[in-house]
């Protein structure tokens, strides 16, 4: 069954599509506005499309639709919470050509097909931005991004091969980058100051990243087990305010990684242990 709905344009509290064995495709044309959105279970919808929808004032998930093919959200500029995107094992590709502002977290997990996403006006995430699990992902872009009110978290996608946020300046949690097979770069141009950790590790075609504008990372510094790892870009950093590890990077030169120590050291410091051992001698 294919259903359009042609004059639907406010749900008030929350659109609910759950568990519908006979839809295949979903169209709304006119809808604008709407309190919270969730498709999830639904085994045969391959189609989802929302042609005029700008705001979600509390979160958007579509989770489990194991047939969905394509999503389309041309105008959405806003969640007031979450969105959500998981576990829709063929979906291709996934572009929010307008999306601004997230109001909490902004996941896409466990979505095996995908290989590319596209947030190309994106500025604001209020919490967690996540890619997790993707294991057909290649790339994704958010040019615009500036700010991450939480962590940013990129894990387990065996073939993302790099990834840049040229405008991130700040990030209030973590920056986390594990485990991604394919991964031989990463640059985050202007990312200024992480006010948690950052923790990269277990990334086996590493070879290189840039943090070049970075200068405070107010808990602990992690590299580890990166295999190919030969050289990093973090000429600013003046203070770390947790521990300094760097080990088990068979490529990484020692003298690199106490190259950084004596940098670090010989500006505001390093306010916990340091840890640099296993690496290239």
């Amino acid at each position: 069954e294919d259903i359009v709905l042609n004059s639907l344009e406010i749900v008030g509290r929350r659109l609910d599509m759950t568990n519908n064995q006979n839809v295949k495709s979903l169209v709304f044309k006119k809808l604008k506005r709407c309190g919270e959105i969730l498709v999830s279970d639904n085994d045969n919808l391959t189609a989802l499309e929302f042609e005029g929808l700008e705001t979600v004032g509390g979160s958007l998930w579509v989770r489990s639709n194991k047939n969905l093919l394509s999503l389309g959200l041309p105008l959405l500029e806003t969640t007031g919470n979450s969105l959500w995107i998981r576990s829709n094992p063929e979906l291709l590709s996934l572009s929010f050509p307008a999306l601004e502002t997230v109001g909490r977290y902004l996941m896409v997990n466990s979505t095996a097909a995908l290989t590319f996403v596209d947030l190309p006006a994106l500025r604001t995430v209020k919490g967690n931005l996540s890619f997790w699990a993707n294991d057909g992902m290649t790339h994704f872009e958010a040019p615009l991004l500036e700010k991450i009110e939480w962590t940013l978290s990129v894990h387990l996608n065996p073939s993302l091969l790099s990834f840049e946020l040229p405008s991130l300046e700040m990030m209030t949690g973590a920056l986390s980058v594990s485990e991604n097979n394919a991964l031989t770069f990463f640059k985050l141009h202007s990312l200024n100051r992480v006010l948690e950790g950052i923790y990269l590790s277990r990334n086996q075609s590493l070879v290189h990243f840039e943090l070049a504008s970075l200068e405070t990372v107010n808990r602990s510094l992690t590299i580890s087990f990166n295999d190919t790892i030969d050289s990093f870009d973090m000429p600013d950093v003046k203070r770390i305010g947790g521990s300094l590890d760097i080990y088990s990077n068979p490529s990484l030169p020692t003298s690199t990684a106490e190259a950084f120590r004596d940098q670090v050291l010989s500006r505001e410091g390093i306010g916990g242990s340091v840890t640099i051992s296993d690496n290239k001698q």
